[in-house]
């Protein structure tokens, strides 16, 4: 059996193919677990501005809190809390 892929004309593609992607702006930040106090590594997705999640310590499992924080400069500060602080 031989597959045979379809062929287009260029009159049937788009002249113009618009997307609109948000960039993602991934950074690590270092951080201590508010329950375990053990060094942790977060991969943060600055692009949204402020914004709060919550996320699993990679050592003790326990869930906190990652809030991100825009400041008036453009800056994003992270924190991590206790889950219901």
């Amino acid at each position: 059996m031989v597959c045979v892929a379809p062929q287009f004309a260029q009159s049937d593609l788009p002249s113009r193919v618009e997307a609109q992607h948000k960039v993602s702006e991934v950074q690590l930040s270092q951080q201590s677990c508010p329950y375990c106090g053990e060094p942790i590594r977060l991969l943060v997705d600055t692009s949204e501005g402020t914004s709060e999640y919550i996320e699993d310590c990679e050592v003790c499992c326990r869930p906190m809190t990652v809030m991100l924080t825009e400041t008036s400069d453009g800056t994003v500060t992270v924190s991590v809390h206790h889950e219901n602080e």
